[in-house]
């Protein structure tokens, strides 16, 4: 089981800004870091404040969602001095015929540059390059799990990730998914 960098047996605790890919992939992403020893710490739900100082810090060409990242991440760097890492996954691409935007690809490291930033946490899905299993072995290696913990970790996260997909598909609300493959 991972500890955290002070090395105390607890557990790393993690934040995940609750914005762009968070509504579609927190279910592998919760799961995963869990699996591996992690302690998940969210931003809120987006408000107002949060897009205040998404739009206060991002530079101006940015999007608006990208904007509301910035101000998730500002958010849980102010609300959680307690973070060890930040999980930032750089989405290249999910499918063998395409890419994310260019600035959803720079995101972590565009991230890891801004002032009081914990540590970034590497997970990359470029399906094109290599596949996501290996991204959960570095991941994992991150965190203090072997090959093996890492594995399994990421076999139970596309377990819940399917479920989750499968709720969706079935007619379920977002957030009421989410709530079911919480539990």
């Amino acid at each position: 089981m991972a500890t955290d960098k002070t090395n105390n047996n607890s557990k790393p605790k993690v934040g995940i800004p609750r914005a762009l890919h968070y509504y579609r992939f927190f279910p592998f992403w919760k799961t995963i870091l869990e699996e591996m020893g992690a302690e998940i710490v969210l931003s809120p739900p987006t408000n107002k404040k949060i897009v205040e100082e998404g739009v206060q810090h991002g530079y101006g060409e940015l999007c608006i969602p990208l904007k509301v990242y910035y101000g998730h991440v500002f958010n849980l760097i102010e609300n959680h001095p307690e973070l060890d890492y930040l999980f930032v996954p750089r989405y290249v691409s999910e499918v063998k015929e395409g890419f994310f935007c260019p600035k959803f690809i720079s995101l972590p490291d565009v991230i890891k540059i801004l002032p009081d930033v914990p540590e970034i946490l590497n997970f990359e899905v470029n399906v094109k390059e290599f596949p996501i299993s290996m991204s959960a072995i570095e991941l994992g290696k991150q965190l203090g799990n072997t090959r093996e913990q890492s594995l399994k970790a990421y076999e139970k996260a596309q377990d819940y990730y399917h479920k989750y997909l499968d709720f969706l598909r079935e007619g379920a609300d977002l957030n009421y998914a989410l709530r079911l493959v919480r539990r």
